[in-house]
Order: structure tokens, then C-alpha cells, then sequence
């Protein structure tokens, strides 16, 4: 029995951790090596989902709120953007 068929990951990838593969990920798009779309297509494959990027023409949508401190945070830091 291989690696292919016993559901383990192949013995290259096992070594490096997912926090590892997405910093990889991210630095390779930051230096221009691979584009958003190529990036996201990679992740994509990874994943096996579609991930397609949402660019905004204004970043404060993109802020990501869950929780009643990052709230408050948020409100703040717009209030001071707005005035």
C-alpha cells in the first residue's frame, strides 16, 4: 500500500504544516510570482472548492466583524475615517 491509497498526504507534503502552505501562498502572490485568479486557483485545487476573488473599490467592506470588540474597534476606526 502507497501513500496515494491509504488517505495519508504524499511524503512531501506532510512535513509542512497548512499555517506554512498559506504563508507560502501569500508570499508568492505578494512578490507577483502568481497572479490573484492563479493564486485562488491554486487554493481551489487545494480545497476542492471554488474560491473566486472579491476586489471593493472601498477596503472598509472588507473588514471582517464578529464579535462585540471587533465591533466597537471597527465603528471607531470609521468614525475617525468619515470626519
Amino acid at each position: 500500500m502507497n501513500w496515494q491509497n491509504n488517505g495519508f498526504a504524499a511524503p512531501h507534503q506532510a512535513l509542512i504544516p497548512a499555517e506554512v502552505k498559506a504563508q507560502i501562498h501569500e508570499l508568492l502572490l505578494r512578490l507577483g510570482w502568481v497572479s490573484l485568479a492563479g493564486a485562488m486557483a491554486r487554493i481551489s485545487n487545494r480545497i476542492g472548492l471554488t474560491i473566486k476573488p472579491v476586489i471593493l473599490a472601498d477596503g472598509r467592506n472588507a473588514i471582517e466583524v464578529d464579535n462585540d470588540r471587533s465591533y466597537r474597534i471597527v465603528s471607531n476606526l470609521i468614525g475617525q475615517v468619515s470626519s
